[in-house]
């Protein structure tokens, strides 16, 4: 159980300070010896570690770190201080891209002038407003170093929901792995070795499971963000096609992965292509997964792909108390899918491409439950049966005012 003084961030912490062993400085000495007090561990760094180190930071709490890492009297020539501050900038740069943790620069040196120096980037800019860099006075911070913390993360959703996930997700990853190993130290070989004659890809599967079982062990999370709600109306209000374009933006990630995040010699549906030359359709694969897959001694699989087109909002009816998209039995709409756009898909026809003439023009993958949803339409579609239509004289509203349409032989 974390100390309840740690709060959201319980665990490793990272120190990094050119005086953090020379007991010279008592608001440092107080930020380290709070987290030791608190049952915290803390890596201590009196040099910027490498960027090649930096994956050891995956599971990090917190990052701190003094701006100024030249020791104190030592004479800098402002060429050279400039570069150290550079310094400081890709590494936080660099950290970022494995950890998305709270870096709290900690200095001596004036507020202002560090802001400067970390507003010259645009990324450092976006980190200061957005809160994901976190500027502090070492003597603000001192023994306070848990109470700011944790006060920030309240601050700031995005943390505060990660934080949140993350105990609760961390507690039911050990219950499983414990549970599964006192019933068998080789569980996972076992499931592998079903895995390995079913298919080529058995850690995919494995991994696949752990995440489902993981899941099923995670309690409710405590989390309700309901405080935020009045800031966001207030952005609309503010700017509402600039909020619009960031909500697309939002909804993008929850259903889309980039194609740099994706394996390149992974094949799956809901893969997605643009050429170069097509500015306003793409191309989305719906091979069953089991058929996506390399298999040894086989090339990649073709491609089953249906045309998908890129609408504007105006060409989409929405349910108007549910906000579902309603749409024929022949089409499936995803809405932000691609750069903010919606894309209509239709059945109609299917094209047949191979993986080598396609994978360079990859752009993401449509992710559950929508490529699920597209896959399940369409197989709908080619199983279709179809209907008698409605007679005419039926279909004007009965009790009605409006005259019936006359009836083909009639009189």
């Amino acid at each position: 159980m974390p100390n309840p003084i740690q709060g959201l961030f319980s665990g490793v912490a990272v120190v990094i300070d050119d005086q953090a062993n020379a007991k010279t400085d008592k608001h440092l000495d107080a930020i380290i010896d709070t987290i030791h007090a608190a049952g915290g561990l803390a890596i201590i760094h009196t040099a910027l570690p490498r960027n090649d180190d930096l994956y050891n930071y995956s599971n990090v709490s917190f990052v701190m770190m003094d701006w100024d890492l030249t020791p104190p009297g030592v004479p800098v020539s402002s060429e050279i201080r400039r570069q150290l501050y550079e310094a400081n900038v890709e590494f936080i740069r660099a950290l970022g891209a494995h950890r998305h943790t709270p870096v709290v620069i900690f200095t001596n040196e004036a507020i202002e002038d560090v802001k400067e120096v970390l507003n010259g980037h645009d990324d450092m800019r976006l980190h200061l407003t957005s809160g994901r860099l976190l500027l502090r006075d070492k003597a603000e911070v001192g023994d306070k170093i848990y109470e700011v913390l944790n006060q920030w993360a309240q601050e700031i959703p995005s943390v505060l929901a990660l934080k949140t996930w993350e105990q609760q997700s961390v507690r039911a990853l050990n219950e499983l792995f414990i549970d599964l190993h006192d019933r068998s130290p080789h569980w996972p070989v076992m499931l592998w070795e079903t895995y390995s004659h079913d298919g080529p890809a058995p850690a995919d599967e494995l991994g696949k499971l752990i995440t489902r079982l993981v899941a099923s062990r995670m309690d409710r999370i405590e989390l309700d963000l309901s405080r935020f709600v009045s800031e966001i109306d207030a952005k609309y209000e503010g700017d509402k096609e600039a909020y619009a374009r960031v909500l697309k933006s939002v909804l993008e990630g929850e259903r889309v992965l980039d194609a740099k995040r994706l394996d390149a010699d992974s094949s799956a549906p809901g893969d997605f292509f643009q050429r170069p030359d097509a500015t306003s359709s793409i191309y989305i694969n719906v091979r069953p997964e089991c058929d996506a897959i390399k298999r040894e001694g086989h090339s990649m699989p073709d491609l089953y792909l249906l045309k998908g087109q890129r609408i504007d909002q105006s060409q989409i009816p929405f349910h108007a108390d549910h906000g579902q998209i309603i749409e024929r039995d022949d089409q499936f709409t995803v809405y932000a899918m691609y750069n903010g756009a919606a894309y209509r898909f239709g059945f109609k026809d299917l094209t047949i491409k191979r993986w080598q003439d396609m994978v360079a023009h990859r752009k993401g993958r449509l992710l559950p439950p929508f490529a699920t949803r597209l896959q399940q339409k369409y197989a709908a579609y080619l199983q279709r049966s179809g209907l008698p239509t409605i007679p005419r004289v039926l279909r004007t509203p009965q009790g009605g005012d409006a005259e019936a349409p006359a009836i083909a032989g009639g009189g």
